[in-house]
């Protein structure tokens, strides 16, 4: 409802009706339109433009069914991806805790090697003679020390060593003057009290007696195929020369070697001793006279080249063989010894083994030109060929020779009899004299009880040698 009434100054009718609001135009239809289907139209652009602001503002999409399910198995893959990474990051965590618990054993295993080694270092110091600054030549030292500062003659060694006491020794010249030390500086601690001169290391030349006599080891001076007296072996035709080459790599020398080895063996025989002997790459590891006490009814202890100790510990009456092992009864073939560990009971047997042993090396005259021959030569005679030889009743490596097959010769088949069937051989377990393929390889999985160690199976001559020496803490 509204009231007119006369302005009193105007005189004009005046209306009490509110003034209505200019009219604003419509932003999508224009100043003063009115609503025409184009408007509509035009109505509705605005709408879905603003709709479409609206979504993208809010951050939602418009998206069809595949796209949905495209979506969902990017982000299940994303997870997966996001899994896989996680697993990996915890991967890397786990081995990097590996390498630092590797690399914390390797320094514990270090410093145990070094205070072991530190521990033999002062045993061995311990051993060597000492002298204060006011004492004279001689002074300061047991007898023993005092006497190896000299050569030794074999009435010195027998003197030492009683009647039913096994010796120990090595033969040795200057080319292998590292490992004639060490031999000698392994063993010497391992023989203590009253067995402590019942070894020593024959010299084939006067460099490597010299340098034994300064460290106070026990020496015996020999000639190459001779005695300490320069008089050559029954039969021997090798000459007594002294000789500082590596002998190894002749067979006309290495030949001699035996001889020299043998005639020892043959010496401390007939004087009622025992006698073991060991190559210069050897290592004794624990009380050497263990080794008599194995296979007591033996003649001869030998070790071997059998690399299964598995089949090698197995003695029971068979014909199967493994290869270098067929040293059990029965046996068919493969019964070979390593000359490298010897050790020979003062019986007629091993007398008679070890008398043959030397002479049939010294009568060989060789091939023409086999003097001049290196290592390797077609036809040529060493100690161990001529051993085996002997052993197998045979001149003649091979297949039915009369050693075949095995007999036991007691000990439960640990000790058999040799071709002649006459004479007991012991072949000692691979577990007890080990070569250098059980000893560095298969102990790196199994732990073997070695008694000493012959570093056969081991490469780049001389030096591989003494590198695994040291490399096992033993040189």
């Amino acid at each position: 409802a509204h009231t007119s009434f006369r302005d009193a100054g105007t005189n004009k009718l005046v209306s009490s009706r509110p003034r209505q609001q200019p009219r604003q135009p419509d932003p999508c239809i224009g100043r003063g339109a009115m609503a025409t289907p184009a408007t509509t139209i035009r109505l509705l652009a605005c709408f879905a433009v603003a709709a479409c602001l609206l979504m993208v503002h809010s951050g939602s999409r418009l998206v069809s069914g595949p796209e949905r399910i495209r979506s969902g198995k990017l982000e299940r893959a994303d997870e997966e991806v996001g899994a896989l990474r996680r697993q990996l990051e915890a991967a890397r965590a786990e081995a990097a805790a590996a390498a630092t618990e590797a690399r914390a054993a390797t320094r514990r295993a270090e410093a145990a090697e070094a205070a072991e080694a530190k521990a033999l270092a002062q045993a061995a110091a311990a051993a060597l003679p000492r002298r204060t600054a006011s004492s004279g030549p001689g002074e300061g030292l047991s007898g023993l020390e005092e006497a190896n500062g000299r050569l030794l003659s074999r009435d010195d060694i027998l003197a030492r060593v009683p009647v039913g006491q096994p010796a120990f020794f090595t033969v040795a010249n200057s080319a292998y003057a590292d490992l004639a030390e060490n031999w000698a500086l392994l063993l010497r601690p391992l023989l203590r009290g009253t067995t402590a001169g019942h070894m020593f290391v024959a010299s084939l030349d006067g460099a490597l007696a010299t340098r034994l006599l300064a460290r106070r080891l026990p020496t015996l001076r020999v000639g190459l195929g001779s005695n300490d007296t320069g008089r050559a072996p029954p039969q021997s035709k090798a000459p007594p020369v002294e000789v500082s080459a590596n002998f190894r790599l002749k067979f006309s020398m290495f030949r001699a070697y035996g001889v020299t080895k043998a005639d020892l063996v043959v010496w401390l025989l007939r004087a009622g001793r025992p006698a073991v002997v060991s190559d210069v790459d050897c290592a004794w590891l624990s009380r050497p006279q263990a080794l008599l006490e194995l296979q007591p009814t033996a003649d001869v202890l030998a070790g071997t080249d059998c690399l299964d100790t598995a089949a090698d510990d197995d003695r029971s009456d068979r014909s199967s063989v493994v290869p270098r092992c067929g040293h059990h009864p029965g046996s068919l073939w493969s019964a070979w010894f390593n000359t490298g560990v010897l050790a020979f009971r003062p019986t007629a047997e091993a007398l008679s083994l070890a008398s043959e042993w030397r002479d049939r090396m010294a009568s060989v005259s060789g091939k023409p030109g086999e003097n001049d021959c290196d290592h390797g030569c077609a036809g040529a005679v060493d100690d161990q060929l001529t051993f085996n030889q002997i052993v197998a009743g045979s001149p003649t490596k091979g297949k039915g020779e009369p050693i075949y097959p095995l007999r036991a010769a007691g000990d439960g088949g640990r000790t058999v009899f040799d071709g002649s069937h006459r004479r007991k051989i012991g072949p000692v377990s691979a577990r007890v004299i080990c070569s250098g393929h059980v000893f560095h390889v298969q102990q790196a999985v199994e732990p073997r009880a070695c008694l000493v160690m012959h570093l056969t199976f081991v490469e780049a001559g001389l030096a591989g040698k003494f590198w695994r020496m040291r490399e096992a803490n033993l040189g």
